[in-house]
């Protein structure tokens, strides 16, 4: 997706987050070899208009400012978060991150304008035409 839409401005960020399941337990020096040499491995090595970022909590009382924003601007896509007791945060609400890999686009202004469930990614088919929507739209 990035070297269809590079040219275009695409940028993808991530934030790895420990909140669910505690399924990132890698220190933030660690998270690029767990992705080269774990998974998805085999040497794999980020596109240049990937960038990883350290840990941050995205949900309870000591989310991150942006994960505010983010969620303020972008309604919910579920009407429940799935199973709390697999969660690693308090107070649980129903504005949250419901799970690891939930997505949102920010047009080129940095508003805040999709957000996709985890499952919605599907090789990227789900988000692809919100992306090609706001990749149309002017940069003034």
């Amino acid at each position: 997706m990035l070297e269809r839409y590079q040219a275009q401005g695409l940028v993808l960020v991530a934030f790895p987050c420990n909140q669910f399941y505690l399924q990132e337990p890698a220190e933030n020096h660690e998270l690029i070899n767990g992705l080269t040499y774990v998974r998805p491995g085999n040497g794999w090595q980020p596109h240049q208009e990937l960038h990883v970022y350290g840990k941050i909590d995205v949900n309870g009382d000591n989310h991150h400012p942006l994960y505010e924003f983010v969620k303020e601007a972008c309604p919910q896509t579920v009407d429940k978060i799935g199973k709390t007791e697999e969660l690693m945060y308090n107070p649980v609400r129903t504005s949250d991150i419901t799970w690891n890999f939930e997505k949102f686009l920010i047009d080129r202004k940095g508003q805040p304008r999709f957000r996709f469930h985890p499952t919605a990614w599907s090789h990227g088919e789900v988000v692809t035409p919100f992306i090609e929507q706001l990749l149309a739209e002017p940069a003034n």
